[in-house]
């Protein structure tokens, strides 16, 4: 679509160290494909596969990274709308890269259904997206606030549930599970 296209195009002015490049976005037999930057990486979500849990040093250098990325977004009037583990990657010196801006929106996939579907788990959507806002700034700092409460405490702030409507649910209530294991980087999370 036209929009698709012209999201991508925005997209493609970001210019951070801890946002993966999207170099253009180029339409492929009527479907718009972005050309990144390939980053040899596993994603944040792997990692925590792998893990666990991460030291609240290393879950604050990351959030550091990222959400100097997002900053860098936020000023040029790009909401990401996916702020989650899975969109985080950790390159092979340990650095985070922000990927996937806006794509899921570019590619009009707004409704909540859908979400739950590609994402698998609304449970780092903000609460006023669950509930059926459109997604802002402030969404995405506080999805950017749920991946780092996940990579501190080992599961995210509003638990886990086999049922994704239940998980909704729980967000929408904005009923956070207050942080156990984050130390010194529990006002942070709670903020």
């Amino acid at each position: 679509s036209n929009r698709a296209m012209r999201e991508a195009r925005i997209t493609a002015r970001l210019h951070h160290a801890h946002a993966v490049p999207v170099y253009d976005a180029v339409d492929h037999d009527g479907m718009p494909c972005l050309i990144m930057q390939y980053l040899p990486s596993k994603s944040l979500q792997t990692v925590l596969v792998e893990r666990g849990t991460l030291s609240v040093a290393e879950v604050a250098r990351i959030g550091s990274e990222v959400a100097a990325a997002l900053a860098a977004a936020h000023e040029v009037g790009i909401v990401h709308r996916d702020v989650k583990p899975g969109n985080v990657l950790i390159d092979a010196e340990g650095s985070a890269k922000l990927t996937d801006f806006g794509i899921s929106h570019a590619l009009g996939d707004v409704t909540l259904t859908s979400t739950g579907m590609v994402t698998g788990t609304p449970a780092f959507l903000a609460p006023e997206v669950a509930r059926g806002i459109e997604s802002g700034f402030a969404s995405d700092v506080f999805s950017l606030g749920a991946t780092l409460y996940a990579a501190s405490e080992g599961t995210p702030p509003f638990g886990v549930a086999e049922n994704p409507m239940a998980v909704l649910h729980r967000v929408a209530s904005g009923q956070v599970n207050p942080p156990q294991r984050s130390g010194q980087l529990t006002p942070l999370l709670t903020g």
